[in-house]
């Protein structure tokens, strides 16, 4: 499939909770329409509690040849949460892996509050699912090793998705294209020095987004505001509350612009632009460095890809901060239809009371007079609203076509030289 959007790899990553087989052909669906995602060519499901699903963009036999396994050019990984059911993977899921990253997680916010002599002792190591998932990512890259790679995770799933990035190499990190991470907790604390370092530079490359709702209690309040100390770039989304802790648990309060783009909160999106950015801008800069690092100048072709790559990291700023707008205006929308509504039957309401002895039509010309009318309280304000939203939206389209045209114009730059397609993959994810 194209680049999904962000409401096409929640639908993916809700894979990881369906049933498939190896051979079985994955694809979602998202308002009506079939999008095709590949095929199961490993299942996953071990003595750890580990669940996961290997998908590729090709259907490849019962015992494949290694000219089959090199031909594999787009890997998914796809990380189960936890299992509710009375069985023996929801053992191994709760008391061995969640629980443990639970107290050790928790143990490690304590301890931020705690003198040095009253601080708790925190083994800060990754649990038996987690150690095999990063083990999974590792075998995989092996197996198929001309594949770019996508990782998911929800919930317990978004524990071993972090664990297992985190767990790259560099050479390794240029082969993961993105990675798209809901509803877990954060892992960073128990993360070893090493792969802390990992994480410091898989963070720069914007190829890992982890997204949090803050009315998940499963989160365990476990991010920082400014979205350090995390694998993966953190994306606070603006959720509904739904009253219900497992509806939550599961993409409950996420929502979406028509695009498929996610509503973040607003607050946060300036910094997330900027960051990404500033990143993006830092990657260049080094592609920049090593082409030039035998003495010589850009060749014309050169320059021509690093502007193509510095305009679309603009323009993905840029449509971070209006896709937000849109979504805020999109929300606000909402309410002042029923606000609006609201108001104009209690404008109306009241006449009745103080006119009673006015007729239906007398009550509206006495509101007229004093400038209280439907159009007034209730028709152009909606208007007014959607004549913005319509606005925004425009922008919407202008920036996304503006990013969809320089990515199709570096594809073609690129397409001859695997090499630098692969180490800007992630800038284009």
């Amino acid at each position: 499939m194209t680049q999904p959007t962000d409401l096409e790899n929640q639908k993916i990553a809700q894979q990881g909770y369906a049933s498939y087989d190896v051979g079985d052909s994955v694809a979602i669906r998202v308002n009506g329409k079939r999008e095709q995602v590949g095929y199961v060519i490993e299942k996953i499901d071990d003595a750890s509690g580990q669940q996961a699903y290997i998908i590729a963009d090709q259907k490849l036999p019962a015992n494949p040849s290694k000219d089959q396994l090199d031909s594999v050019k787009n890997v998914s990984v796809i990380y189960r949460g936890s299992s509710t059911d009375a069985s023996l993977d929801a053992v191994n899921d709760w008391l061995v892996n969640d629980i443990p990253m639970a107290e050790q997680i928790g143990g490690n916010a304590i301890n931020k509050l705690l003198p040095p002599n009253k601080k708790l002792t925190i083994p800060n190591v990754g649990t038996p699912q987690l150690v095999t998932s990063a083990n999974t990512l590792h075998k995989a890259m092996d197996k198929y090793p001309n594949a770019l790679f996508a990782v998911y995770g929800h919930s317990l799933g978004s524990m071993d998705g972090q664990y297992a990035i985190a767990d790259l190499s560099a050479k390794e990190q240029k082969r993961l294209i993105s990675a798209y991470l809901y509803e877990g907790p954060n892992i960073y604390s128990v993360l070893t020095d090493g792969q802390k370092k990992n994480v410091a530079a898989l963070n720069k490359l914007n190829k890992a987004f982890n997204y949090i709702d803050t009315n998940d209690i499963v989160t365990m309040k476990s991010y920082r505001n400014n979205g350090s100390n995390a694998v993966g770039n953190t994306v606070f989304i603006n959720s509904k509350w739904t009253a219900n802790v497992g509806k939550q648990h599961m993409w409950g309060g996420y929502q979406y612009n028509e695009n498929g783009s996610i509503i973040v909160k607003s607050d946060y999106v300036a910094k997330l632009a900027e960051e990404t950015t500033k990143n993006d801008m830092n990657i260049i800069a080094d592609l920049k460095k090593r082409m030039t690092a035998n003495g010589g100048g850009l060749s014309s072709g050169e320059k021509i890809l690093l502007d193509q790559l510095e305009a679309r990291s603009i323009a993905k700023g840029m449509l971070l901060i209006v896709e937000s707008k849109f979504g805020d205006l999109t929300l606000e929308y909402k309410n002042a239809i029923t606000k609006t509504n609201q108001l104009w039957q209690d404008t109306k309401a009241q006449a009745s009371i103080i006119g009673q002895h006015l007729s239906a039509g007398e009550e509206t010309t006495a509101l007229a007079n004093g400038g209280a009318t439907e159009n007034n309280i209730k028709t152009q304000p909606i208007k007014d609203y959607q004549d913005s939203i319509m606005q925004v939206k425009s922008l919407v389209e202008e920036y996304t076509a503006i990013v969809k045209n320089i990515n199709t114009t570096i594809d073609a730059q690129v397409q001859t030289d695997t090499d630098l397609a692969n180490e800007i993959a992630g800038l284009l994810a």
